[in-house]
């Protein structure tokens, strides 16, 4: 959000913390040091819906309608589906991430979001589900695991000898892997590209952390011809010497 424009406040007042007791503000009950450059100030949320004396999810998106609902809680179910529906009236392609793990702690199941928001929600799980149906169709959903850019990452800190890894490094990571994504072209195929293309998604990316670290003043190779040797040299090539049987001794091999 700041790198389209917002500054560091208003890209954070875009976002709406929930915990145990509701939504997250000034007032809220054991309230962390953390949590506090995400509260609400009591006087914005004053005239607010609320049940049960607490802003829940279902208040929070009627009063804010959000496009993006991020799950990180461990607590099943807590997408319900009268939030989600609430959400699928004002966003025409709500982003859904029930990221908890395992799947019995995800918020809500992929088939029921699928199904709360007519088929239109872009969905990321944090733990693997079947392929959901849609309209009888099949869909894949995505698992939005880290395998997708931790090697390469590691490979661009590797190939480019950096001293330190920038926050601007791990972030480059990020965005290489956001322009391979399959939706980018077809809002119908999965979130993230399959598996059998890691190997190939991990030199790009490995490639952009090392651009990025030479940037920055933090590589020890002198420029992208030398990363880029580096970054082959580096790659790990799954091949094994051939095998021969040899006789040792009458009825002996190895």
């Amino acid at each position: 959000m700041e790198d389209r424009g917002l500054s560091p406040e208003e890209a954070r007042n875009r976002f709406y913390g929930i915990d145990r007791y509701g939504l997250v503000t000034e007032s809220t009950k054991d309230l962390r040091p953390e949590q506090r450059a995400y509260a609400r100030k009591d006087r914005e949320v004053q005239g607010w819906s609320r049940t049960d004396g607490e802003i829940t999810l279902l208040d929070v998106v009627r009063q804010v309608k959000p496009s993006v609902l991020i799950g990180v809680s461990g607590q099943a179910g807590a997408f319900t589906e009268q939030a989600v529906r609430e959400m699928a009236q004002h966003s025409p392609r709500p982003v859904l991430f029930p990221l908890s793990n395992p799947t019995s702690r995800s918020e809500a199941t992929p088939q029921d979001l699928m199904n709360w928001t007519d088929g239109r929600a872009l969905i990321g799980t944090g733990t693997a589900f079947e392929p959901v149906n849609v309209s009888g169709k099949k869909v894949r959903i995505a698992q939005t695991n880290n395998s997708y850019i931790f090697p390469g990452l590691a490979l661009g800190i590797v190939a480019s000898k950096a001293k330190r890894v920038t926050d601007a490094m791990v972030k480059a990571a990020a965005a290489e892997l956001i322009r391979h994504l399959p939706t980018r072209k077809d809002k119908e195929a999965s979130l993230l590209p399959p598996l059998s293309e890691a190997r190939q998604l991990g030199r790009l990316i490995g490639q952009a952390v090392g651009r990025q670290a030479i940037k920055d003043g933090q590589a020890q190779v002198a420029d992208e011809d030398a990363l880029n040797r580096e970054l082959e040299a580096n790659i790990w090539e799954p091949v094994y010497l051939p095998y021969e049987r040899k006789e040792l001794a009458p009825g002996k091999t190895v």
